[in-house]
């Protein structure tokens, strides 16, 4: 079952002791929003996920590839957080 409001949305995103999850949420056509927690500082490393997610599906829509393609991963990137 889907939170109702915003208060249950926090409820349920503070039950998950092991993580600290944000969130926001815009209507862009009404301006309604949901915010939780929406000034916890994140490494930038977790934030940016989020636009190469984007760029993903974004190609993935354009014809680029396919979401089914399989693609080698070579893990030779050392991270500040390291």
């Amino acid at each position: 079952m889907l939170p109702k409001n915003q208060n249950d949305l926090k409820n349920l995103l503070d039950s998950a002791r092991q993580a600290q999850i944000s969130l926001a949420i815009c209507d862009l056509s009404t301006g309604y929003q949901i915010l939780v927690k929406p000034d916890q500082p994140f490494h930038p490393a977790s934030t940016i996920k989020m636009a190469a997610l984007m760029e993903v599906y974004h190609q993935a829509s354009q014809g680029e590839f396919s979401l089914d393609d399989l693609l080698p991963i070579k893990n030779s990137f050392l991270s500040l957080a390291d």
